[in-house]
């Protein structure tokens, strides 16, 4: 768990404490009060940064042919000739175009 999941849990329990010593329910302070928040900056496991230039491309280009991919996919067949067991072979950044591809050749023009 990470600083930030942990403060956000230790919140919660410290207003859950305080409400109890406001209504009565609990004399003298609440279980967390004296426990104090993690440094969220010491364990930062994830450094956000902006996309670059060509990986906004990637990702807009992506988006645009994936609906044509998902229908170019290819088939995995599953147990029995059924074709509710067949599944598709997940779809990759490398095979987005191949998968389009197949996918422009099945469709017929309107």
């Amino acid at each position: 768990m990470g600083a930030g999941t942990a403060n956000h849990y230790l919140r919660a329990l410290k207003g859950w404490g305080t409400w109890m010593n406001r209504n009565g329910r609990l004399n003298g302070d609440g279980p967390a009060a004296k426990l104090r928040l993690f440094n969220e900056r010491a364990e930062r496991r994830h450094v956000r940064r902006a996309l670059r230039e060509e990986e906004a491309g990637a990702l807009v280009r992506a988006a645009g042919i994936r609906p044509l991919a998902e229908r170019g996919g290819e088939r995995i067949k599953g147990d029995g000739n059924k074709r509710t067991n067949w599944t598709y072979v997940p779809l990759t950044p490398g095979s987005l175009s191949e998968a389009a591809a197949r996918a422009r050749a099945k469709t017929r023009p309107c």
